[in-house]
């Protein structure tokens, strides 16, 4: 299956969105299953016409029997998930960066019980705006209406404390210092940490240092540099930690991903 990724035209909205790919039911797939892995990214997907059955690490997609729309955001996924297509069906997936999704839609509040929230309706013109542009064939087309669409809900909420927080656990920090740096309490960074990532502190800074790695992608002679670079302790921690995140040692990860570093898909 070979799906274009989209960057955004847009110098402002590339500060929010990592990318978005579009996939058509005329599409011909070469291979019908994949599996991706945890990243922070918020994922907003849409499906026209189609049955998306989310399961515990897997989701299927097949045709649905009558017609409809459906809008998921998946935010809190830790552990790989099969993604199979019983066929290509009309597909939009957005690619929001940590907190990048509460600039769009600010009202929004993550549960820290769930991996994803279904019938995703953040505006009452959302679910009809992407429906009409699925219809179009022109991929071009698409991702030009979809950029202007997402200006028009640009917002610029305050998010100055998590922003913060967010910036101190990527570079390592302990929570207690974190905590004692801002004059907060660490009950207080929990409680605010799981409302915008639906996610805990440890677990962020984990996928973070996984994803960190692999988005350079090196060869095999490199992973004791990586594991050094990313904060890992040393060797056998940073190949726990690899095997945690993708079920597989980082030698088999790297020999059968895809080579693209915009979508961390291994196809079967």
């Amino acid at each position: 299956m070979s799906i274009p990724f989209y960057k955004p035209k847009s110098d402002l909205l590339s500060q929010y969105i990592e990318g978005f790919y579009f996939i058509s039911e005329l599409d011909t797939l070469e291979s019908n299953q994949y599996w991706t892995f945890p990243s922070n990214f918020c994922l907003a997907t849409i499906c026209q016409d189609t049955e998306l059955i989310p399961e515990k690490n897997k989701i299927t997609i097949r045709r649905s029997t009558i017609k409809r729309i459906d809008s998921f955001l998946f935010y809190n996924i830790s552990k790989p998930v099969n993604v199979t297509y019983e066929e290509p069906r009309n597909e939009l997936t957005i690619y929001f960066k940590p907190l990048a999704i509460f600039h769009f839609f600010p009202k929004l509040s993550l549960s820290s019980t769930r991996e994803h929230l279904e019938n995703f309706k953040p505006y009452p013109d959302y679910q009809t705006k992407i429906q009409d542009l699925l219809k179009i064939n022109n991929k071009d087309e698409q991702a030009h209406m979809l950029e202007n669409y997402l200006l028009s809900k640009l917002g610029n909420p305050k998010l100055e404390t998590i922003r913060d927080i967010l910036q101190k656990v990527e570079e390592g920090w302990k929570l207690n210092d974190i905590a004692e740096s801002m004059g907060i309490s660490r009950q207080y960074l929990h409680r605010i940490f799981f409302k915008y990532t639906g996610k805990s502190p440890s677990l962020y800074k984990r996928i973070h240092r996984f994803r960190q790695v692999t988005s350079s992608l090196k060869t095999n002679e490199k992973f004791i540099s990586l594991s050094h670079e990313n904060l890992f302790f040393d060797q056998s921690h940073f190949n726990r930690e690899f095997k945690a995140l993708t079920g597989v040692v980082p030698t088999l990860f790297f020999k059968n991903i895809n080579d693209s570093k915009d979508m961390l898909w291994l196809f079967v």
